[in-house]
């Protein structure tokens, strides 16, 4: 009889193992299960890890100055040490990936490089979602004249094709990183802008969105407090995509020669000038792309799965 309880208490936590349990909690449930979206995490953490640590890497561990020159040993392959004419009896020094056109450790470079290029991306993107969180909530909730002035900005914005309108202010003002990161924040808060305007258009009319107003909160407590926290899944889902977007956007440039000026390194401006040396170093050229098709990818795919796992509809 203790047996055919148990058994049947078993049954009946099985049954209700999803009861009780908030969208975040299975959204979470869901990533674990998801190993192509761990490891993409896994692959961009590590990335992100790296070009953070950059400095402590190239002093500590590989003792290297990613800004030192040394024209006699430039173009060094992977794993090359320096040729040095004096028989000094101490090693010469290694380079992990060799040396650029001047003789500048390459992945000393790629690692200051990734500081930069994620660092336009990330904070493009933050400054692009702020915007486009706070417009969209704003037009989404009141409507009227508001919602119609901002679509008409919207709208305008647009209708102009993004990157003609980048390689006019690129041209116009001086190509750095600060100067990218304000163009790509105040230009790419459109799209969110949208995303968020329709879903704010379905929340305002919810029940607990009635009751809040009932009992007095007002329109700002509304919007932040009660609509904000159910827009955050795709406003993470926004935020994933448009770093990986911006990386690309941020390479396109420096092929165009208005992205972030040497020497101040970046993955994009140093596969554009690699592309002079594919004969002489190939090793120049295939590091930093892989680093941008990588980070992109993982970017997409952790976007991608982050959606899947925030959908209501889907079956856990």
């Amino acid at each position: 009889m203790a047996a055919q309880t148990d058994a049947q208490v078993a049954r009946l936590e099985s049954d209700n193992r999803g009861v009780g349990i908030s969208l975040t909690q299975l959204a979470f449930r869901r990533l674990k299960r998801d190993r192509l979206t761990l490891v993409a995490i896994g692959i961009f953490m590590t990335l992100a890890l790296l070009s953070l640590f950059a400095p402590v890497i190239s002093n500590q561990i590989l003792h290297v100055d990613y800004t030192r020159t040394n024209v006699p040993n430039k173009f060094l392959g992977i794993w090359e040490r320096e040729k040095n004419e004096s028989n000094s009896g101490t090693l010469n020094q290694l380079h992990v990936l060799g040396t650029d056109d001047i003789g500048r450790d390459h992945l000393a470079r790629l690692l200051y490089a990734g500081r930069i290029s994620l660092g336009i991306g990330f904070m493009g993107a933050i400054l692009s979602l702020t915007i486009g969180l706070a417009i969209g909530i704003i037009t989404g909730y009141h409507g009227g004249i508001i919602d119609d002035i901002f679509n008409w900005v919207i709208t305008t914005l647009d209708s102009i094709p993004q990157l003609f309108l980048l390689l006019i202010i690129a041209a116009v003002l001086q190509p750095g990183p600060t100067t990218l990161v304000l163009v790509f924040g105040f230009l790419g808060w459109t799209g969110t802008t949208r995303l968020i305007r329709g879903e704010t258009f379905s929340l305002r009319e919810r029940e607990y969105i009635i009751s809040a107003r009932a009992v007095g909160a007002s329109s700002w407590r509304v919007m932040f407090a009660h609509i904000a926290p159910n827009v955050i899944s795709i406003a993470v889902i926004t935020l994933a995509i448009t770093i990986g977007n911006l990386i690309l956007v941020e390479s396109a440039l420096s092929f165009l020669g208005l992205g972030v000026e040497p020497p101040t390194p970046t993955w994009g401006n140093m596969l554009t000038k690699a592309q002079s040396f594919f004969t002489s170093g190939i090793h120049l050229v295939i590091a930093p792309g892989v680093l941008i098709t990588t980070t992109v990818l993982c970017l997409y795919i952790i976007g991608d799965g982050i959606r899947d796992a925030f959908d209501p509809t889907l079956k856990d």
